[in-house]
């Protein structure tokens, strides 16, 4: 009788062992599906600037329109310090361009504020920029910079320099972000 009842202990242990294998299966399948669908999200508007530091950190504005249809900045800049990878690069950059859907323009001072900068000229020193924003009909668009004297940047071709689709992959965003960097000049 003892030796039935160890029998039964160990069946129901491998059952237990089993179903625990098939449930982490289930749940890692359904993590990757909900991470391949955030990595290939469509961008259905937006625009960002990327600014990357001598230590390729970076920092990324939103832009959206104000009441004259100019492009303001957003007053929540966002983040990303080395180590990043190109997925990382492309998510934020994801994030960041809706982030501009819908938030009001803010003003000079509360964006130095949120860079923690005294003013433009001061902050984008040192700083490689690349421009990108949605545009109907194409895509993802664009456009590596140099930046002026003033502070300010100016795109290095007229048009876009580079499209990717609406539904580009994190990482692939990350690439093209990356590759573009080097035609950057600050």
């Amino acid at each position: 009788m003892e030796g039935n009842f160890y029998k039964y202990l160990f069946y129901i242990g491998v059952i237990l062992f089993s179903l625990l294998g098939v449930l982490w299966l289930i749940l890692r399948k359904v993590k990757g599906r909900a991470r391949a669908k955030q990595s290939s999200q469509a961008i259905d508007s937006g625009s960002v600037s990327i600014l990357f530091d001598k230590d390729e950190n970076v920092t990324i504005i939103p832009y959206s329109k104000d009441k004259f249809g100019v492009g303001r900045a957003v007053g929540s800049p966002q983040f990303l310090n080395k180590p990043y990878n190109k997925e990382n690069l492309g998510a934020i950059v994801k994030h960041s361009m809706n982030l501009s859907r819908n938030n009001i323009p803010c003003t000079d001072s509360e964006l130095m504020s949120g860079l923690k900068s005294t003013g433009w000229k001061e902050f984008s020193y040192g700083k490689r920029n690349i421009s990108i924003h949605y545009h109907e009909g194409y895509g993802i668009v664009f456009n590596t910079t140099r930046r002026n004297v003033d502070g300010a940047y100016q795109f290095n071709y007229h048009g876009f320099e580079r499209i990717a689709p609406a539904d580009v992959k994190n990482k692939e965003l990350g690439e093209i972000i990356l590759e573009l960097l080097q035609r950057c000049r600050c």
